[in-house]
């Protein structure tokens, strides 16, 4: 029901990615967070009709929450959680993917994405603080157009 580890500057980047962008979540991820994320647009996909917060916007479908997204948006970015990412996935075009190095216990894990249509664009290693559990790496996928795979 938490993420299993402290990663400060996973957060700081996190940060400098979405500013001033949209992020879409589930209702899970967001009462984990507990309140709407400053300088974005906040978007909640629930299946709960009636559900509303202050300073979100609420999309009861996949669909209807990539109608809300600005026209003006450059990219937007999926948070999570699990369900919402394998929802989001078919429609990606980039993943920034944050690679920890954890072998604990988890609950919750980012779905599985088939490796033939996905390219590693770039990869670098975190700089691990004394703040962060665990080292990391911050990864970055491109789609790979499909229509010029061959067959």
């Amino acid at each position: 029901g938490h993420i299993p580890w402290k990663l400060p500057t996973d957060l700081k980047h996190f940060k400098a990615l979405t500013e001033g962008h949209t992020v879409i979540m589930g209702k899970k991820t967001f009462k984990s967070i507990g309140e709407p994320l400053p300088k974005r647009t906040n978007i909640i996909l629930t299946r709960n009709k009636d559900y509303q917060h202050p300073g979100l916007m609420i999309a009861n479908s996949f669909e209807v929450a990539i109608k809300l997204i600005p026209i003006k948006e450059s990219e937007s970015f999926i948070i999570g959680g699990a369900e919402i990412y394998a929802i989001a996935l078919p429609h990606a075009v980039r993943m920034y993917i944050t690679e920890v190095d954890y072998s604990g216990l988890a609950d919750t894990y980012f779905p599985n994405y088939d490796i033939n249509i996905w390219r590693l664009n770039s990869s670098t290693p975190g700089l691990k603080t004394d703040r962060d559990d665990h080292s990391f790496t911050f990864n970055t996928y491109l789609k790979i157009d499909e229509t010029k795979l061959s067959r």
